[in-house]
């Protein structure tokens, strides 16, 4: 996997933990910079009761094709 986190990575490689039936519920990736093709936003992957993924931006499903770690935030001068 590319660890430059200056370039796009295509959505298959992003790092995804393996469902766990006991915290389905929870996100399943750290945020993540998403590109569709279109526009970016910030979101991560979270799975179903029943173990089906998706990957979810602002409370909504969404389809990326893309994803690049968010940046870390400046520093307190």
């Amino acid at each position: 996997m590319n660890t430059d986190n200056t370039t796009w990575q295509p959505i298959e490689t992003a790092p995804v933990r393996p469902f766990n039936e006991a915290e389905w519920f929870m996100a399943h990736s750290n945020p993540l910079l998403l590109w569709n093709g279109h526009y970016h936003q910030i979101g991560s992957y979270h799975y179903t009761r029943k173990g089906k993924g998706v990957w979810q931006a602002e409370g909504r499903t969404a389809h990326p094709t893309h994803w690049m770690p968010l940046p870390l935030a400046p520093n307190k001068q």
